[in-house]
């Protein structure tokens, strides 16, 4: 009868840590490697194999941790950077729509100021007209 056969402690298979066919596999090769392994040692090995295990998994999620902490912190750090240049982009934004609204401003007082000179250029017309026609002889 093999240790995996036998009555030893039967552990819950979860999705982290070792491949269970490996470790019983590695389990079935150090039984026939020592013929005089027991229960209580393998059981010894097995425990051991599992304290490995945990600490590797512990010091996965320590990294993965790590790893979590550091993407928000260079995702918070292109938001921030994103939005300084969208405020950037807002002020240079509000500045040219200032200067086409006085550049609006000066083409309109501009037009008022010729739409009144011409104007009085009609004006001027009409009396050298009504002068020229009033020096003309009656007939």
């Amino acid at each position: 009868m093999t240790y995996a056969e036998s009555t030893g402690p039967r552990f819950t298979r979860v999705a982290h840590g070792y491949d269970p066919g490996q470790v019983d596999a590695h389990i079935a090769a150090l039984a026939s490697a020592e013929p005089g392994l027991t229960s209580a040692a393998a059981t010894a090995l097995l425990g051991r194999a599992q304290e490995v295990a945990d600490s590797v998994v512990a010091a996965a999620n320590v990294e993965r941790d790590q790893i979590v902490r550091q993407a928000r912190q260079e995702a918070a750090d292109i938001i921030d950077g994103a939005q300084a240049r969208a405020g950037d982009m807002i002020q240079a934004a509000e500045a040219r729509v200032a200067q086409l609204d006085a550049h609006a401003l000066q083409l309109q007082n501009r037009r008022s100021e010729t739409a009144a000179r011409v104007r009085d250029l009609a004006d001027q017309l009409h009396r050298a007209a009504d002068d020229a026609f009033a020096s003309l002889p009656d007939r």
